[in-house]
């Protein structure tokens, strides 16, 4: 008798190990993670960031550590990702991402450029050339952190000021929209280097007699 019950229970004890093990093995959620703060995130150029952090939740360990992988440059206009992830007991892994954009500003961008030009046209006498090198400065518009205003645009003379918007998530692009100055229509766009010192644009330049299309570079000096 007491063989049998020995062997019942022995039985009952694998048994028991093997529900325990099954459990185990059973486990294949990941830990949750919750992201504190604003996702995406958009921090001006300069400005100092603060990772806001995460905390993870899991079924069955509670609350666990959360890891961070990524910078954030405030120095360079951009796009940045922040990856998080927590690790459970069971090996199970949980991530998530944060994006933050650190934008220009009409403030960095302000200052004074050196300025330099090549067109094209449809004056024969004048079909194509080089402009520059001249100076120019961009100044703060009066409304919204993204507008800015070129003064001596194309270098016409310090009373043709072009105004323009910074945009995208990043304000790395600049639009010129449709404006008539000193009796010149303008328009264009252009691109921003990450740094806030260099940038592109394409533009036209029509006095109602000819169309010069410019492709310009202004340098912070």
């Amino acid at each position: 008798m007491k063989s049998k019950l020995f062997s019942v229970l022995a039985i009952l004890a694998v048994f028991g190990l093997l529900i325990t093990t099954s459990c185990e093995e059973d486990d294949g959620t990941p830990p949750v993670i919750e992201l504190k703060g604003d996702n995406p995130m958009t921090i001006d150029f300069g400005a100092d960031f603060e990772d806001p952090g995460a905390t993870a939740k899991d079924d069955e360990d509670g609350e666990v550590d959360v890891f961070v992988e990524g910078t954030v440059n405030t120095e360079a206009a951009g796009e940045y990702t922040l990856t998080y992830t927590a690790t459970d007991e069971a090996g199970n892994v949980g991530t998530a991402k944060r994006t933050v954009f650190v934008t220009h500003t009409k403030s960095n961008i302000s200052g004074n450029y050196v300025v330099n030009e090549t067109f094209t046209s449809n004056n024969p006498n004048e079909p194509n050339g080089t402009w520059g090198p001249f100076n120019a400065t961009i100044t703060q518009g009066e409304e919204g952190k993204m507008s800015i205003r070129f003064n001596n645009f194309g270098d016409y003379g310090s009373s043709t000021i072009v105004n323009a918007e910074l945009g995208g998530n990043t304000g790395r692009t600049v639009t010129i929209p449709l404006v008539v100055v000193g009796g010149i229509t303008f328009e264009g766009s252009g691109s921003i280097n990450a740094s806030g010192t260099k940038i592109d644009i394409n533009y036209t330049a029509d006095d109602g007699t000819h169309l010069y299309t410019f492709t310009a570079i202004w340098e912070k000096n």
